[in-house]
């Protein structure tokens, strides 16, 4: 059966960076106008326009909202360089981060908002009492989960450089990003140990992230150690393939924002309420990337003992898809194209576009969707139960349908 808003609802660019529909946009960005935290007209404004803006707008529409929030938090530099970081990602073929890291974001706290107003005890374990608190800490989970991507990209961004000028015959400065290339294991070792090791008023990044992991995954301190080990290994590339780039975002998250308290002079205890914030916040964004020979560690994500970790590998596994910037003959465009709630459910309903699908196309689209599923029902169901599900679709431009789940929770 082919959905009847199919062809309708279409209103989505192949080449933008979002993949949220503007349907999709506006009812998530409503949601959290209705909070009464979000009450300065100023932002109010700017997360109104951004469904309608234009994609040379939404950037930095983000990067305004973004800034507004963590004034005097976190340096506004550090938001702006991740921005511009999409420009990066783009000449290597892939979709930025920057607007994923928003729509995260929004189409997180809607599901947040669901879950805190169905039960008391489910807000409790959020760890703040007021949605404001709660807010903040998916804030600072969600829009910097990916701040450790232009690590991993790193090598690849100067082997393009060294090719470019090189087609260029511009010798000389091609060989300094060759240069670069011979160094670039040394330089990112280095930069991963500066990370790791910045410190303020007794607080070190590295002891933070191990309490941080052994909370949330309940280990004790051995396992946590092993496992940190084992992640800032893997952002190296030194054990899969595959590298990652959650222990490099926490890392300069951790390390920010002891910059930034330094500068303001306040202690650690005046500081209570940020500092339990950013604990939250760094669990969460060091395990979202785990890879699933990681699996014994991602089943043991706990709703209830850090929520922020459990949703932000759920949503963003739910909202990523190889990240290809153009849709080609093997990888299709994908978008949440409807967002449906109900008193216990979401309802995603997620479209894949091409313009020319083919049979391998197809079937390689419905072997990516199994394993997507796969991935996420790693993740043990909270017990005690939250009696709450999401019922996920996806299907083809041409209502074909690739595969159908609910993830219980």
């Amino acid at each position: 059966m082919i959905w009847d808003y199919v062809a309708a609802d279409l209103d989505f660019s192949l080449f933008e960076p979002n993949m949220l529909s503007t349907v999709a946009e506006k009812k998530l960005l409503e949601l959290l106008l209705e909070e009464d935290f979000i009450n300065d007209p100023w932002l109010q404004r700017r997360l109104g326009s951004y469904a309608l803006a234009d994609t040379t707008e939404r950037d930095r529409i983000v990067l305004e909202i973004v800034k507004f929030f963590f004034q005097g938090t976190l340096p506004s530099e550090l938001f702006a360089a991740v921005r511009e970081f999409d420009t990066v990602f783009a000449s290597l073929g892939m979709k930025g981060h920057f607007i994923h890291q928003f729509e995260v974001l929004i189409f997180g706290w809607a599901l947040i908002r669901m879950l805190i107003d169905q039960d008391e005890s489910i807000k409790r374990s959020f760890r703040f009492n007021t949605p404001r608190e709660i807010f903040f800490v998916w804030l600072m989970a969600s829009v910097i989960h990916d701040f450790g991507y232009p690590l991993q990209v790193a090598e690849d961004v100067m082997k393009k450089m060294f090719a470019w000028y090189r087609a260029l015959g511009m010798s000389e400065i091609a060989e300094l990003f060759r240069a670069l290339m011979k160094n670039y294991e040394k330089s990112q070792a280095k930069n991963l140990t500066e990370l790791k090791s910045q410190t303020w008023a007794g607080l070190h990044v590295k002891p933070i992230l191990l309490e941080t992991l052994r909370d949330s995954l309940k280990i004790n301190g051995l396992s946590a150690e092993k496992l940190l080990k084992r992640i800032e290994a893997m952002s190296k590339g030194k054990i899969s393939e595959e590298k990652i780039h959650g222990f490099a975002g926490a890392a300069v998250l951790c390390g920010k924002c002891f910059q930034s308290w330094r500068t303001s002079g306040l202690t650690a205890k005046a500081l209570n309420y940020d500092v339990k914030t950013l604990k939250l916040a760094l669990a969460a964004i060091c395990l979202h990337d785990l890879t699933n020979d990681l699996g014994t560690y991602i089943r043991r994500i706990d709703f209830w003992r850090n929520p922020y970790a459990y949703l932000l590998f759920l949503i963003d596994n739910l909202q990523d898809w190889f990240r290809n910037l153009r849709p080609n003959e093997k990888w299709p465009s994908y978008n949440l194209l409807k967002i449906d709630r109900t008193e216990n459910q979401l309802q995603l309903s997620y479209i894949l576009t091409h313009e020319k699908w083919t049979k391998d196309m197809e079937h390689s689209a419905k072997g990516s969707v199994r394993e997507k599923f796969e991935r996420l029902h790693m993740m043990a169901r909270p017990r005690p139960p939250l009696h709450f599900r999401i019922a996920v679709d996806f299907r083809t431009n041409h209502g074909r349908r690739l595969g159908a789940d609910k993830i219980l929770l």
